[in-house]
């Protein structure tokens, strides 16, 4: 009288669970607990899982594509620009406000990286300035080409309403949203 696993009700909790949805996900079928026990339920996704659900449906085409400015110009501005936009943002626009973050971190990130492509251009110019300046162009321009190039990818999907996750090496938290 049970299933095809040998619990009863197994097949209808997992229906029940199918019915559900992402809001409340039941973890263990009533049956399987006991008599008088209440199936436990697991909050909603928090993230950036969630901000691409919410950003489908809050987010108007004028907050994408301020998110898609904001990563562009942070690969050619720095983190000024979407650091005003999300300055600017209101406190509700979680889709825009998730996005300048990432765009501001992964910029301020790339920064650092020059930054620290200079310091070694710096001590390889004691030796030979023209070692320096080859291997300290080199460095930065790499990593400003490999960052450029997540930044279209994270800002073609903000077109559409969706969250990309720029690697964490390019792209360090240093603001949280």
């Amino acid at each position: 009288m049970g299933s095809e696993s040998g619990r009863p009700g197994q097949a209808h909790a997992k229906r029940r669970q199918h019915a559900a949805g992402p809001r409340s996900i039941t973890a263990t079928p009533r049956a399987a607990i006991g008599p008088g026990t209440a199936p436990v339920s697991v909050p909603a996704q928090r993230g950036p899982a969630a901000v691409e659900a919410r950003g489908r449906k809050e987010a108007g085409a004028g907050a994408r594509a301020a998110a898609a400015c904001g990563y562009l110009l942070a690969g050619v501005l720095s983190f000024v620009p979407p650091a005003m936009i999300c300055l600017l943002s209101r406190r509700d626009a979680a889709f825009l406000r998730a996005h300048s973050i990432q765009a501001v971190n992964a910029a301020f990130t790339t920064l650092l990286y020059a930054l620290s492509g200079a310091i070694l251009a710096g001590i390889l110019a004691l030796d030979s300035l023209r070692l320096g300046l080859q291997v300290g162009a080199t460095a930065v321009m790499f990593c400003w080409l490999v960052t450029f190039g997540y930044l279209i990818a994270a800002a073609c999907a903000a077109v559409r309403g969706r969250f990309y996750q720029i690697p964490r090496c390019l792209c360090a938290d240093l603001i949280k949203p």
